[in-house]
């Protein structure tokens, strides 16, 4: 069989395009990550704020309060429910302290601190912690850059009419997984909220930073990519891969398929798994909607195609 040059060049050709867009999208990335590295401090601290924001005593909010008067005098003062005061802490105020710009208005703090905190085990933990940081950072600065690579690379295989289409969706993937991300982030610190009531009494939390930024951005990069459900629907139907037909008639099994997929993404707890399936449900009517016009648009081409033909 004789081999066609023409095919083949062709073929090497698209490699080397290839290649060349996945070496920019290796470069963009790696850009974003050393970007995201000197910004890694204030992104942590966002992150870790649902779990800073917790008290260790969720029962026991109210401190007691110490009084140190200048003559020496020491007296007591708590809230009326005793219940409420702190098993952890209690708060030393100095008065007329003439130093009270050293202890905070002449109030101290003694012992545990009133919120949760994180733990460390490793002598390089903080530093891979700010990698783990940079590298979730650097993809989603990257992801504009290797959208746009993609689009580079379909182009010149799409009609003008597909290139209309595609684009906008490409757009729009850009701003959806932003998005998902941000909805993941507030189920995460809804489901602490949540969790923390079901703590076993006299049992302490020691909250490892690494497994919570494990899950915050596994949480995070998951609903990021689920969020692009709609887009993929369209382009999907758009080929004629899906029907809105056909969407329609397995609306009830993709609710089940959802819902599984909600129960593996949150915790072994109803409440979580509501929060997340409803928005999940509401991608799929989403994606339903946008694949009727992108269906017309199918059929339209194809009758196109049968007319010249």
């Amino acid at each position: 069989m004789d081999s066609n040059p023409d095919r083949e060049m062709s073929l090497i050709g698209h490699l080397t395009e290839l290649r060349t867009r996945l070496i920019v999208c290796l470069l963009g990335l790696a850009a974003g990550v050393f970007l995201a590295f000197f910004i890694a401090d204030p992104v942590l601290s966002l992150l870790t704020r649902p779990i800073r924001g917790m008290a260790r005593e969720p029962d026991r909010t109210a401190a007691l309060e110490l009084h140190l008067a200048p003559d020496g005098t020491l007296s007591a003062r708590a809230p009326g429910d005793l219940s409420q005061v702190s098993m952890r802490h209690f708060v030393l105020v100095v008065e007329d302290d003439p130093l009270t710009t050293a202890t905070e208005g002449g109030r101290l703090l003694i012992g545990d601190p009133p919120t949760q905190r994180f733990y460390y085990h490793s002598p390089l933990d903080p530093i891979m912690i700010k990698l783990k940081v940079a590298m979730v950072v650097g993809v989603l600065l990257a992801l504009p850059l290797i959208l746009w690579q993609v689009w580079l690379f379909i182009s010149p295989g799409l009609t003008a009419g597909e290139r209309r289409v595609a684009k906008p969706i490409l757009m729009g993937a850009v701003v959806l997984f932003p998005i998902g991300a941000v909805f993941a982030y507030g189920v995460i610190a809804l489901l602490l909220r949540v969790m923390q009531h079901y703590a076993p009494p006299n049992i302490d939390p020691l909250l490892n930073i690494f497994d919570y930024l494990r899950v915050m951005t596994t949480m995070m990069l998951v609903f990021g990519v689920v969020f692009e459900l709609p887009l993929v629907v369209a382009i999907a139907a758009r080929v004629g891969l899906v029907t809105p037909a056909w969407l329609q008639t397995y609306r009830r099994h993709a609710y089940v398929v959802l819902a599984v997929a909600a129960m593996v993404l949150t915790p072994a707890d109803p409440y979580s798994m509501l929060i997340a399936l409803v928005p999940l449900i509401g991608l799929y009517e989403l994606s339903v909607a946008l694949a009727r016009p992108m269906a017309l648009l199918h059929e339209r081409d194809a009758r196109t195609a049968a007319f010249v033909d």
